[in-house]
């Protein structure tokens, strides 16, 4: 009888778990259609911008690099210097992007303070947003509205994909929403999708998934002074003269990745005092990460630590696998 009941509570856990991986995916699909049917904007979001990739392949694309997360950011961000070469910086100048990201900052304020309207067309709010009814915008105004809107979406189709256990898509949208949120100066969307990815990050290297450890491997690398260690430590034991150490430009380690993007949604949040709230939650989840989860993460042992998925049964786990040096 004993046996029975936990084959039953088997059936109904895995039913309960389909049921909900469909919803999830229904609501994905749900945001991802808005932005299809939209033709007047000229950018592409959710599964459009997937038609070109191979469905089981590694996720190296320039779009899924720390080199793209780092060009949407402020470009005094810490992100963006460890990241951008003097070569790059000479072909790209960056221009006007301060100026850019100044204004989005200030557009912080201005969403505050704002009455509220009652319209019909459905739309992605928050307390601080008016309502607005499309027939009483300008097309300009109409235009901006259609943009912010399908960021938002984005967003939420990424906060649904790292529901349902798939990091790396997840971070795949939020990038792409935190691009839309700033082009659309929707300032507190912006800092949310950049605290997403960093939460990819850390589902990333916690819980693993397709490709996972392949992604971290080839964007993320030890300390420059543990890569030193690592050198002459080889050139002890081995008797040879050690490789000169290289520093990739491309790469950084997570916690700095972490960080910066954290840094990032700080400098917002901290530009209106009732967001104040907003500011004080992003720093204690930077106190729990340092205290929990930066010390592993900086030595890239992924999947180390409790309730981490470690690997495989019968294969070697997960952080006797890095290779990012």
């Amino acid at each position: 009888h004993h046996h029975m009941m936990d084959l039953h509570l088997n059936v109904v856990l895995n039913d309960l778990a389909v049921a909900i991986f469909r919803q999830l995916e229904t609501k994905i699909q749900e945001s991802d259609s808005v932005g299809r049917n939209t033709p007047s904007l000229s950018f592409n979001v959710g599964s459009n911008r997937n038609q070109n990739k191979k469905p089981d392949g590694p996720v190296n694309s320039n779009a899924m690099s720390i080199k793209h997360i780092a060009s949407v950011v402020n470009p005094e961000n810490q992100l963006a210097a460890a990241v951008q070469s003097e070569e790059e910086e000479a072909k790209n100048p960056v221009k006007n992007a301060r100026k850019a990201f100044s204004g989005l900052a200030e557009s912080a304020g201005k969403l505050i303070n704002t009455n509220k309207k009652h319209g019909s067309a459905p739309q992605l709010l928050t307390p601080l947003d008016d309502v607005w009814d499309p027939s009483e915008l300008s097309p300009r105004d109409a235009e901006a509205m259609k943009k912010r809107d399908v960021g938002r979406r984005e967003k939420l189709a990424a906060d649904l994909s790292l529901l349902a256990g798939s990091p790396i898509d997840a971070y795949e949208r939020y990038t792409r929403a935190a691009e839309l949120t700033k082009e659309a100066h929707d300032p507190l969307w912006y800092t949310a999708s950049l605290q997403g990815c960093a939460a990819a990050f850390c589902a990333m290297a916690e819980s693993g998934g397709h490709c996972v450890d392949e992604y971290l491997n080839n964007n993320f690398q030890f300390p420059e002074d543990i890569m030193g260690l690592a050198c002459e430590e080889k050139d002890a034991n081995g008797g040879r003269k050690a490789a000169p150490l290289v520093v990739d430009k491309s790469k950084t380690t997570l916690p700095a990745a972490v960080f910066a993007l954290c840094e990032e949604a700080l400098s917002i949040t901290n530009r209106h005092p009732k967001l104040a709230a907003f500011h004080a939650e992003l720093l204690l989840k930077l106190a729990w990460y340092t205290a929990e989860m930066e010390a592993s993460h900086l030595r890239c042992l992924w999947g180390q630590g409790e309730a981490c998925y470690e690997g495989d049964v019968g294969e070697p786990k997960r952080w006797e696998r890095t290779t990012v040096s």
